[in-house]
């Protein structure tokens, strides 16, 4: 998902404890620029999400509710993914993901799967991903973050 600005309330409610956590929340995807690519739509749209998550294992599903007139294909789209991460050297951690779009029967039916790889290690994150969908070519990715704790 390529998006230019997110907000909203995420985190809603997030717990952890004993191994087990949840998170609940809102996010709001906005398109700033949408109307001056293509002046008939506007692109944003908000999903509500859910996530449980155990030890290294994680579900989350991600639910389309409202949308802007270009965005009609989040409306009751459904997103499901299963993530793990593990450390498997000191400081170096593979997280593995695979999930899976799909869409009300109103749009035509372009579901499709994404699934990714990547290792972490100081910040840096080299990422490779793709999808099942046609004419999608692989994905590598190279980023760095910096942790601020408030």
């Amino acid at each position: 998902r390529d998006c230019l600005l997110s907000r909203g309330l995420g985190d809603v409610y997030k717990r952890q404890g004993q191994g087990f956590g949840y998170d609940v929340g809102y996010i709001y995807y906005a398109y700033p620029d949408s109307a001056q690519t293509d002046s008939t739509n506007e692109y944003d749209f908000g999903e509500v999400y859910g996530s449980l998550s155990y030890s290294y294992f994680s579900v989350s599903a991600n639910y389309g509710v409202n949308n802007d007139d270009g965005a009609e294909w989040a409306d009751s789209a459904l997103y499901i993914s299963a993530d793990a991460e593990f450390e498997v050297a000191e400081g170096l951690t593979l997280a593995l993901h695979i999930g899976d779009y799909s869409f009300d029967d109103d749009y035509k039916n372009d579901d499709y799967s994404d699934y990714g790889v990547s290792l972490s290690k100081d910040g840096f994150t080299f990422a490779v991903s793709d999808t099942d969908m046609d004419n999608d070519d692989l994905k590598f990715t190279v980023s760095y973050s910096i942790d601020i704790d408030l």
